[in-house]
């Protein structure tokens, strides 16, 4: 793939990291670009920010968490705001970049669409992998109820 100069300049310009953060130029750029346009809030960005250097953290010692019970630098909350971070992203980019660009999408329909509820096909599998793997039917329940309550459904 060929980047285009717009998306050169953004890596110079808000690329960079600042001491202790992740050092991926191009993945920081992005998320400043979702922040920008209002896909994310200051919060989630901070937050995936957070989490990207976790995961460098989690690579680098992998060996140590998985033979040391104690360790455990990943919590049941990173693994879900990752999620809902991404599922805002999804949603955000059907609403803003497919519904706005598919001629077939007019007004009527883009007003009269829950953009809300919107999912992918990878938001889909993801949501029934991490139900699957991670959850109780007791705690699948309470999580619906605070999905609802949140807004994300």
């Amino acid at each position: 793939y060929i980047r285009g100069e717009k998306f050169k300049a953004l890596i110079k310009e808000k690329g960079r990291n600042e001491p202790g953060q992740h050092a991926n130029k191009e993945f920081r750029a992005a998320l400043h670009w979702f922040f920008d346009l209002g896909a994310i809030s200051k919060h989630e960005f901070d937050d995936i920010e957070r989490l990207y250097a976790l995961r460098n953290e989690i690579g680098h010692r992998l060996l140590h968490v998985v033979a040391d019970d104690g360790t455990t630098p990943l919590a049941l909350q990173d693994v879900l705001t990752t999620f809902a971070v991404y599922l805002k992203i999804v949603r955000w980019w059907i609403k803003e970049v497919e519904a706005t660009t598919d001629p077939d999408f007019d007004q009527d329909r883009y007003e009269n669409t829950d953009f809300d509820q919107a999912e992918s096909t990878d938001t889909l599998f993801l949501r029934e992998i991490i139900r699957k793997a991670l959850f109780t039917q007791a705690e699948l329940e309470e999580l619906a109820k605070t999905a609802a309550r949140a807004g994300l459904g």
